[in-house]
């Protein structure tokens, strides 16, 4: 008594993912334009690593972080495509008209879209610093009282004390110096968006701020529970008095708007191995046909285990495809008189979990295809690697007592079973 089972393997993969965060790119094109940058992340599992579920952040850094030490773990750097420039300073002005900087130090939560299936995913994004490079005016007689250039940069820097951070905000320890221009960053809390400075100077010509660096962290979706592919989203952010990017009343950024743009890449790799391109199942009673054979005692089950090893870092569905299909079960065909009787097919993954349940997948049954009933969809744990698992078949109590009513026959079927990466 033998039964066939072709198998193929149906992965269907979406192809080379690395997950892309936003790098700011973009061309300052005066104030009614928008500044762009682009933020690039991926995943891809590891052997060394197989709990390992979370993207990296593969934008290079831009601004500040470049500089050692002054970056914490996770935190990366772009530097924004913009000039801000602002009018004359008063120390007896509103504080509004002072050195004002409000970002959007809170998460934002950002919408990520698979580009060739539509599936979303969800990414956060925030700033958690604000830096930049300030210069002194192009006269410095423009400086109340001071003609020389180094008094006059000395009273810019010491009239805001650029160095050290506002109450509310966080010290970078970072400042540097030239003849005509500091470099300093600030930190924001995710409580606290707005750090203010006021004067302690006139500056009848105000100044530019340029090389404007912000710090910035990302939450990443679980890649696992993503397709292989590439996930594009993009953040809108506003530039001006009442924006995101807020730097007072007194400044004139270069843009109106800043276009985050999120690309995340998803590289999974899935693979199920057989011993045999085409295997084939023999069913038979655990412990041979002697019990049978010598004592006519009819065997509850006849079955056989089909060894195979599992490679796979994304969820995906088992499903089968019957030559025969009986109530929603493949079957096998009486060679002789064509009768069909049901068989049962299960799977069992350690490490993967059913996805509507949260059971293991252990002796999970599966189903037709034709048979109307979703396939169950299985979720890794963390990255697997050539682990063992198997497929069994058998045929049960009515089933086989059909079987065993006409000996010497010979009952057989062609079952696919798919293993399917898509939705």
């Amino acid at each position: 008594m033998s039964r066939q089972a072709n198998r193929s393997r149906m992965m269907r993969r979406r192809v080379l993912p690395r997950l892309c965060a936003a790098t700011l790119m973009g061309a300052m094109a005066g104030a009614a334009a928008a500044a762009e940058v682009q933020i690039q992340a991926s995943f891809a599992p590891s052997a060394l690593e197989p709990t390992r579920n979370e993207f990296t952040n593969d934008t290079p850094n831009r601004g500040l972080c470049t500089r050692p030490g002054l970056c914490e773990p996770g935190e990366k750097s772009v530097q924004l495509p913009v000039l801000v420039s602002y009018g004359a300073f008063s120390p007896g002005a509103a504080l509004s008209n002072q050195a004002l900087f409000r970002v959007p130090s809170a998460w934002r939560k950002v919408q990520l879209v698979h580009a060739a299936t539509g599936r979303t995913a969800e990414t956060e994004w925030r700033v958690s610093f604000f830096g930049s490079t300030y210069r002194l005016p192009r006269s410095v007689h423009d400086i109340t009282g001071h003609p020389n250039v180094s008094q006059a940069h000395h009273n810019l820097w010491q009239g805001f004390a650029w160095n050290y951070a506002p109450p509310g905000c966080g010290n970078m320890n970072y400042a540097e110096v030239s003849s005509v221009i500091m470099r300093y960053g600030w930190r924001f809390p995710e409580s606290s968006p707005t750090c203010t400075k006021r004067t302690n100077f006139a500056f009848e010509s105000g100044m530019m701020l340029s090389e404007v660096s912000i710090g910035y962290l990302m939450r990443s979706p679980n890649p696992l529970a993503m397709e292989s592919g590439e996930y594009t989203g993009r953040l809108r952010l506003t530039l001006g008095v009442g924006g995101d990017f807020d730097f007072g009343n007194n400044a004139r950024p270069s843009d109106n708007e800043l276009i985050v743009n999120f690309t995340l890449t998803v590289s999974h790799e899935f693979q199920v191995t057989f011993t045999e391109p085409s295997p084939k199942v023999s069913l038979a009673p655990v412990g041979g046909w002697s019990q049978w054979v010598t004592h006519g005692k009819a065997p509850a089950r006849l079955q056989q285990e089909l060894p195979f090893l599992l490679t796979s870092s994304s969820e995906f569905s088992v499903k089968m495809r019957c030559e025969h299909d009986v109530g929603g079960q493949c079957g096998v065909a009486n060679a002789a008189t064509r009768e069909v009787v049901p068989i049962n097919v299960d799977v069992t993954m350690p490490g993967m979990r059913e996805m509507r349940s949260g059971a293991f997948a252990q002796n999970t049954p599966l189903v037709s295809e034709r048979s109307g009933q979703v396939a169950p969809r299985f979720t890794p744990q963390s990255y697997l690697q050539n682990r063992h698992s198997r497929l069994r078949f058998a045929a049960n109590g009515p089933a086989v007592a059909e079987m065993l009513k006409a000996p010497e026959s010979r009952w057989q079927g062609d079952v696919t079973v798919v293993f399917d990466s898509e939705p």
